[in-house]
């Protein structure tokens, strides 16, 4: 990043940087061109009813003030205009005061559109605003994100196909299964998505599956509307699981409906939810309500999330609040000429720019910003002078602000300009992690860009499973799809799966499914097939069978692209009177007692019978933590219903197994029914050497010793041993 230090030298080369040349229009004629939607708050805003402004939101303060006085306020709807109400989010000021709230917005004649812990989603009067945010029952304001489906466009040199569909469940061995009969048979997934168009044409040329049910939010909205992108994904859930059931609930992007949709599709049973869709104003560290609703009806509901991790690699950067300023980004002064930035272009007439960072306040429940940072957006002239073209300065000072800041333009002339995003630290006390994301849906490059914290909201929930895109036509990850680290350090996604895939519902687009939008259901298809092989697994063991199965990256992609494995459906044993033995390779020695060696086949074999009872036994392994640092130690604890004889493995990031032996003894001793640590105590403790990602613990428990790979392998499986597993994440050092 040598070459920010001076600005001279940036100007005089973006030209040779980016690919459009920058047009030079007079400042004030291409000012005149354009619109923002950076519209300032009247500064007799105080009296119209718009305060106290530390309980509202400056976004929505400003959305408020831009309402005419005739209380229309239809133009705010997607896909309602019936209704003249503004959809905003509210935080109550605790649990126990949600209720209160609720009641207070159809007091003033509101509507409560969905609720989770003391996050009510609502559409309110304008007039209502003020009033709300004077109650004591209320803590913040905001208004509503909205998600975006995550389906790359398609570039002009796509290629339309006549090939059937099915390359990408070809590409993970889905199919491998399918021919052994196991089909998803049994499963309930529900697709929440923007919508299903022409899904009766494909239903009548018996190209997706006849869903279950089907519901719009809200209800004018419709199910197949103009939106074919949730088409698409069924048809996947219906060539890969096409035993499985699917329920189809199409929403309008707006938050509520969302929760909305998800609420109805858990209400039908389902047991798999594929999620294709994400944004970047909400905090990508799971704190959110959303991430919260995930992560609840995950533990209450028995439900796994399959999640889109999004297409924004290219149209990000990240940094903390002192790399930006070694970078010259933020700046403690005004703007003087030399202030330095990141590049943008516009490829579209429209852009957005959001800039968000790591200051969502103590309580998660309640969001309260600190830490203000402001954006700035330049052209230049003919000169090279910088002119100010928009700014977003939202003062975050512990009232009800988020920590972002968005600029959106919008012009006729708008496509092929060059500006200049420099960020000013108007009151920053501690470092944050700052992120600069451009909305895909709008067009446009960021120079510098970096793919690292680029993963979306609710992606990144805790519970999620986040999906990284593999190209099916290059077999390497797509450039685009977004990956991890977390704010608060998790490594995301778990999983890639296949993309670029054919697909009929596309035929008028190209012809392909593109973006982690197609990599999503074709996990969630993959998982509704082991959910088949083993109905009893909750959703987290569910999870944990996923990320078993499959196919490690090589390490140049682990080590600077992404760590997640793709899918493969060829590692998945079955175990049936018919089946045939599993193959066994690379071996690791165990003791005698043990049959001396297990193969790595068989071990994955036994994790996919894990945590499930097996003649009377059940054991269980966990560690302290769900996340380690490398070079941090590691205690375990260990149990099992019975007294027995016991083994315990490890599966690192990179697949490969090891057997984690005690000092003094050659298996572990376990007397049933109670909790044994792990090294023993005098014996040390273990030690996180890496490498990052998802580590798994497998101990393996029998009465008495066994050979292992001989009771694995046998028809009717592993009968005679009861297996446990537990995940943890690993990072790198700080």
């Amino acid at each position: 990043m040598t070459w920010f230090r001076n600005l001279g030298l940036l100007l005089a080369g973006l030209d040779a940087l980016l690919a459009q040349p920058l047009p030079t229009p007079a400042p004030e004629e291409f000012l005149r061109q354009i619109s923002t939607q950076r519209l300032p708050v009247p500064a007799a805003a105080a009296t119209r009813g718009f305060a106290p402004p530390g309980k509202i939101d400056p976004r929505l303060m400003r959305l408020l003030a831009s309402l005419p006085d005739t209380g229309n306020e239809r133009s705010l709807i997607v896909g309602t205009p019936a209704e003249a109400l503004v959809p905003v989010v509210i935080q109550s000021a605790g649990l126990a005061r949600a209720d209160a709230v609720k009641a207070a917005v159809t007091a003033r004649r509101g509507q409560v559109t969905a609720d989770f812990e003391n996050t009510v989603w609502a559409r309110i009067p304008r007039d209502a605003a003020a009033s709300l945010a004077s109650l004591p029952d209320v803590a913040s304001i905001s208004v509503q994100s909205v998600y975006n489906i995550q389906q790359e466009p398609d570039s002009p040199d796509s290629a339309r196909t006549s090939a059937p569909p099915g390359d990408g469940m070809r590409a993970a061995h889905l199919d491998a299964l399918l021919r052994r009969g196991i089909t998803g048979k049994g499963v309930r997934i529900g697709i929440l998505d923007r919508g299903f168009g022409g899904y009766g044409r494909l239903l009548r040329l018996g190209k997706v599956k006849e869903p279950r049910g089907q519901r719009a939010f809200p209800a004018s909205y419709g199910v197949e509307n103009s939106e074919v992108h949730g088409t698409a994904s069924a048809e996947v859930l219906s060539l890969a699981a096409p035993g499985a059931e699917l329920y189809l609930a199409s929403f309008d992007g707006n938050e509520d409906h969302m929760v909305d949709a998800a609420k109805w599709l858990l209400s039908q049973g389902v047991q798999i939810i594929s999620y294709s869709a994400g944004n970047v104003v909400n905090a990508n560290d799971g704190t959110d309500a959303v991430s919260r609703f995930l992560d609840d009806t995950t533990q209450k509901n028995g439900v796994l999330w399959v999640v889109a991790a999004g297409n924004h690699a290219g149209q990000h950067w990240s940094g903390d609040s002192a790399e930006a300023r070694n970078q010259g980004i933020l700046s403690e002064t005004t703007w003087p000429d030399g202030q330095k930035g990141l590049v943008v272009t516009a490829l579209s007439n429209t852009l957005r720019i959001v800039v968000r960072w790591s200051d969502w306040g103590p309580n998660p429940r309640i969001t309260s910003a600190t830490e203000d940072i402001d954006a700035y957006l330049y052209g230049r002239d003919d000169r090279g002078k910088l002119y100010e073209v928009a700014r977003s300065t939202d003062s975050q000072n512990g009232g009800a602000a988020k920590p972002i800041e968005v600029i959106d333009l919008t012009g006729k002339d708008l496509a092929g300009h060059q500006f200049l995003l420099t960020l000013h630290a108007r009151h920053l006390t501690r470092r944050v992690r700052i992120h600069v994301f451009l909305d895909p849906s709008g067009g446009g490059n960021l120079y510098p860009a970096n793919a690292s914290g680029s993963i979306l909201n609710p992606a990144s929930a805790r519970s999620a499973l986040a999906v990284g895109a593999v190209d099916i036509l290059t077999n390497a990850p797509a450039p685009y799809s977004s990956r991890g680290p977390t704010d608060d350090g998790r490594v995301k996604p778990e999983v890639t799966g296949p993309t670029n895939t054919i697909s009929w519902a596309l035929e008028d687009r190209g012809s392909r499914f593109k973006g982690t939008s197609a990599s999503c259901p074709h996990v969630a298809a993959f998982a509704a097939l082991l959910k088949e092989l083993s109905p009893n697994l909750s959703s987290a063991d569910l999870r944990l069978m996923v990320l078993r199965s499959v196919k490690a990256p090589p390490p140049e992609q682990s080590a600077s692209l992404m760590t997640a494995g793709f899918i493969d459906a060829s590692v998945v044993p079955v175990f049936h009177p018919r089946t045939e033995n599993i193959a066994v390779t690379d071996f690791i020695e165990v003791p005698p007692e043990f049959g001396d060696r297990i193969s790595a086949a068989s071990l994955k074999a036994l994790g996919h019978v894990a945590n499930e009872p097996r003649d009377g036994l059940s054991a269980r392994v966990v560690s302290e933590k769900d996340l380690y640092r490398i070079g941090e130690k590691l205690r375990l604890e260990v149990r099992a219903t019975r007294d027995s004889a016991c083994l315990l493995f490890v599966r690192d990031a990179k697949g490969e197994y090891s057997l984690i032996s005690s000092e003094h003894h050659s298996y572990l001793a376990i007397k049933g029914g109670e909790s044994t640590l792990f090294p023993p105590p005098g014996e040390g403790t273990l030690e996180v050497t890496g490498p990052p990602g998802t580590d798994e613990l497998l101990l393996v428990c029998s009465a008495t010793p066994v050979p292992l790979d001989s009771t694995v392998t046998r028809p009717d499986g592993p009968s005679r041993i009861a297996v446990a597993s537990h995940s943890y994440l690993i990072v790198e050092r700080q």
